[in-house]
């Protein structure tokens, strides 16, 4: 029996919720939204990135607004949740190294935003605040893209386009998140080897399959199997789960994989065998459409609320790009993601025995910061 492969590629935070609290139900969900509607295609979102740009914009929103970005992110209140993404930010500010965010504003030379809002987003987002002339539109993006390239290692290219951008744009809100670090056992490519990975529409494919045999934290119920294999910085690991039963899309359907977390503490030591394929991925999503689904309707509507933008409350978003990129190798791991908001006036037990996990059917992955309990990349592996 084939098993179906549910791998999740992670580094995570716990900003939104402390350590032990209630499960970061936002992630959960936008996770399945976008992995549902992409059925039959390779799938990597970075949850944190997509929140931190929302809370962006959240600085701005009142009356209904307001109360759709509270409902969506389980906020008791916006003090409280700008406090833990200050101590988030801080917090990566050390690992630099591994783990790089960053926030930019992007305000039109002939539109004006509240100093409140502002300051909101340069003291608890570290945001860098750019003053741009969008009536010259080529040269806007060329802008925007440049800081988001330097921001991901040349991973992200491209956020800002003519689709996006026009002479109306008079506010953009972007974060960016870049991630890299070696196995802390790297994969010896001699041990390399080719064959088929079995994917989701019945079809195969080649792949390169890395291999070692270690001692890797691992946990199998009647659900699933779960595999870590942890990176150089402690922090950090790649969790992989294995669905026995179900396809990929019925186990995401079912809201499995949100239970994940709680599974990870039922890990312990166990000497595998683990062959795991090499693997590049992009993802590119349009998530406006998908967010008022999931219950921003007010405030990603024509008519929303941002009087704590402008007392005017004459910007609308028109565009929310999310875009990553993930490098998996003998080495490491290199992951990175950037989410745009565009808005523009309304008016226009150690065994003896190796236990064989090859990870060769569709699969969801993370990147998993173990020490603040928060997926910052998330993903989808069916071809």
């Amino acid at each position: 029996m084939r098993i179906g492969l549910l791998i999740i590629l992670v580094v995570v935070q716990s900003f939104l919720f402390g350590k032990g609290q209630k499960e970061d139900k936002f992630s959960s969900d936008l996770f399945r939204k976008v992995a549902l509607e992409n059925k039959g295609v390779n799938v990597l979102i970075s949850p944190i990135s997509v929140k931190v740009a929302l809370m962006m914009l959240y600085q701005g929103a009142t009356d209904k607004s307001k109360m759709e970005f509270e409902k969506l992110f389980q906020a008791e209140s916006k003090e409280g949740l700008n406090n833990s993404l200050r101590n988030l930010l801080e917090d990566y500010q050390q690992q630099f190294m591994v783990l790089s965010l960053n926030n930019s504003i992007w305000i039109s030379k002939d539109y004006s935003v509240l100093a409140e809002f502002r300051n909101n987003l340069e003291n608890y987002f570290k945001a860098v605040t750019y003053f741009i002339d969008f009536t010259k539109v080529k040269k806007a993006c060329d802008k925007i893209n440049f800081w988001v390239a330097q921001k991901t290692n040349n991973m992200i290219k491209k956020v800002a386009t003519e689709k996006n951008v026009d002479p109306l744009t008079k506010l953009v809100l972007i974060n960016t998140i870049y991630f890299k670090d070696s196995w802390k056992n790297e994969f010896n490519e001699k041990e390399n080897y080719d064959d088929s990975f079995y994917c989701y529409d019945g079809n195969t494919e080649k792949v390169t399959y890395m291999k070692t045999k270690k001692a890797f934290n691992f946990y199998e119920d009647k659900e699933g199997l779960i595999i870590e294999l942890p990176y150089q910085n402690e922090n950090y690991s790649f969790v992989a789960l294995m669905p026995k039963h179900d396809n990929i899309y019925k186990y995401i359907a079912n809201g499995k994989q949100a239970s994940l977390r709680d599974k990870l503490k039922k890990m312990r030591k166990q000497d595998i065998e683990i062959h795991l394929p090499k693997f590049e991925i992009e993802g590119d999503y349009e998530l406006k459409r998908m967010l008022k689904d999931l219950g921003l309707e007010k405030a990603l509507s024509k008519t929303p609320d941002y009087e704590g933008i402008n007392k005017k409350n004459e910007l609308y978003v028109n565009s929310i790009v999310h875009k990553t990129k993930i490098k998996l190798g003998e080495k490491g791991t290199e992951a990175s993601a950037a989410t745009a908001i565009f808005m523009r006036m309304k008016s226009a037990g150690p065994s003896s025995k190796y236990i064989k996990v090859r990870l060769d059917t569709p699969f969801y992955y993370m990147i998993y910061d173990k020490k603040n309990n928060l997926a910052l990349f998330s993903g989808l592996k069916v071809k």
